[in-house]
């Protein structure tokens, strides 16, 4: 039988804390397969590498991830999960670069069995990562360096542009790796999506790092409404993951649902995992996104 690690334990917890507002310690211990003696451990070592995670007790025990939020939500910087691999470890070693964007992947897919050996120097090999991977490691290289990066970026309409930006941040949030940077082009910070990241260049210039703090701001307030309907069987999972917006059963036994999300690209993160028990009603443009990111998909398998 497979035995996790101290360090899988600790991403398996940590990633579902990092999802949720709350969590039971029951539902912890079942989804990361552990014991109720190795979650108290393990939220201790957490606790440890510097994550705020508070113990509640009503009706039953559980646990918050406490974090700073950037438009609305929880996120964790790579940083953060480097703390936890080397107190886990024992040991502070800097990755090597393919060490780094194993540990990204394993982030990524929440595959905390893969070997940090596995990536191969082989161009082949390299090519066939996700982008998040091979870009998020370069990313977080050039944050250490104060090393300007030139960027090909492709928006959620498909439109590219090439922008040179001064790397501030590497984050992790709702499943998907965030740069914040100061972007030349635009001449403010802005955040970019890491898999939308076609092409990147580093270029050797250094840079002076600007005042830099992630915070919450007007422009980036929750403003993005969606109507859903849900077929009644995923009623425990949607109580549980929308648990602050008032679901409601109507009489032709579907579950509905109005939520400001604070983005398209939040919305179509939340909604897609429930395949195809949901459906969209509206806005039009989140349908057509959807419909989109199918077509990729299939593409994939041709």
């Amino acid at each position: 039988m497979f035995e996790p690690t101290k360090l899988e334990r600790m991403l398996t917890m940590v990633l579902i804390l990092l999802s949720k507002k709350e969590v039971s310690s029951m539902h912890l211990i079942n989804y990361a397969d552990t014991t109720d003696d190795e979650l108290r451990e393990t939220v201790g070592f957490l606790r440890k590498a510097g994550l705020h995670i508070d113990r509640h007790h009503s009706t039953e025990i559980s646990y918050r991830l406490d974090t700073p939020l950037y438009n609305n939500r929880k996120f964790l910087t790579l940083n953060n999960f480097l703390a936890i691999k080397h107190l886990a470890e024992g040991n502070n070693d800097t990755l090597n670069e393919n060490e780094l964007r194993s540990f990204i992947i394993s982030i990524l897919y929440n595959d905390f069995s893969a070997n940090t050996q596995r990536l191969e120097s082989e161009e082949s090999h390299i090519m066939a990562e996700p982008t998040d991977a091979r870009y998020s490691a370069k990313i977080y290289n050039a944050i250490e360096k104060n090393e300007l990066l030139e960027i090909q970026y492709e928006d959620v309409e498909g439109q590219r542009t090439r922008r040179r930006i001064e790397p501030m941040e590497i984050y992790f949030q709702g499943g998907c790796w965030y740069v914040w940077a100061y972007c030349l082009k635009r001449k403010d910070l802005r955040n970019f999506r890491v898999d939308r990241i076609v092409g990147l260049t580093e270029t050797g210039e250094i840079f002076i790092r600007r005042p830099f703090e992630m915070v919450e701001s007007e422009k980036t307030a929750s403003s993005y409404k969606v109507s859903l309907k849900f077929d009644l069987s995923m009623k425990h999972i949607v109580m549980q993951d929308f648990i602050d917006d008032n679901p409601t059963v109507v009489k032709d036994g579907v579950l509905v649902l109005e939520k400001d999300f604070y983005n398209e690209e939040f919305a179509m993160a939340s909604i897609i995992k429930y395949g195809n028990k949901v459906h969209i009603e509206a806005p039009k443009q989140l349908i057509a996104e959807l419909l989109q990111r199918i077509t990729e998909i299939q593409n994939l398998y041709k």
